[in-house]
């Protein structure tokens, strides 16, 4: 199970802030002013990665029950457990039921409307998810994103945040290297046998 801090602990180590990472893992090290604005930096920096991940590179996708009230006239995104990126299948009864996707809602045709007061529906859609508490698990399958990739993001942050611009470029190009084995296609290679006389 892999957690917020153990990243920050795997980008303190990588730049170095011995101290700070000694702190993730040991509560009882006690730490400099300085070093505790740096420690809040890793954390501000961690909560970016991870939104952008969850936005821009890996939305988690789920099916949620929901009940349409015929009389409001559209599915409300504020009413879903999640902040909706795309709404990709909508359901009723096993069938398909075509909507009308609004900034804020769902509408479905007057035909479908007209089945009740209170239909219920399955919803698909894609998430972004949401850095939660430093100590609880990243939102995805460790074997999707793990500390090393979201710890490449977090040092890019972070040395963008500190002006440090040759070591962000360094760090953004293994972060985005890492994201883009992460989403590139698997494929079986095969190295032909070589024979020789």
């Amino acid at each position: 199970m892999v957690t917020i801090n153990n990243c920050i602990e795997f980008a303190a180590k990588a730049l170095t802030l011995d101290q700070i990472a000694n702190s993730i893992r040991d509560n009882s090290v006690i730490l400099s002013n300085h070093d505790l604005s740096e420690l809040e930096m890793l954390k501000n920096s961690a909560i970016a990665v991870v939104d952008e991940i969850g936005a821009e590179y890996m939305p988690i996708t789920i099916t949620q029950p929901a009940i349409y009230y015929t009389d409001l006239g559209a599915l409300w995104f504020k009413d879903f457990d999640y902040t909706v990126l795309e709404v990709l299948l909508v359901t009723h009864s096993g069938r398909d039921i075509k909507f009308n996707r609004f900034n804020n809602r769902i509408e479905f045709n007057a035909s479908f409307s007209n089945m009740g007061q209170e239909i219920p529906i399955m919803v698909t859609y894609k998430y972004a998810p949401k850095a939660g508490a430093l100590n609880a698990r990243i939102p995805w399958d460790n074997t999707q994103v793990g500390k090393r990739l979201i710890g490449f993001g977090i040092c890019a942050e972070y040395c963008i945040r500190n002006g440090m611009t040759d070591e962000a470029m360094l760090w953004d190009r293994r972060y985005k290297d890492a994201l883009f084995a992460l989403q590139a296609p698997k494929r079986g290679y095969r190295v032909r046998v070589r024979r020789f006389k």
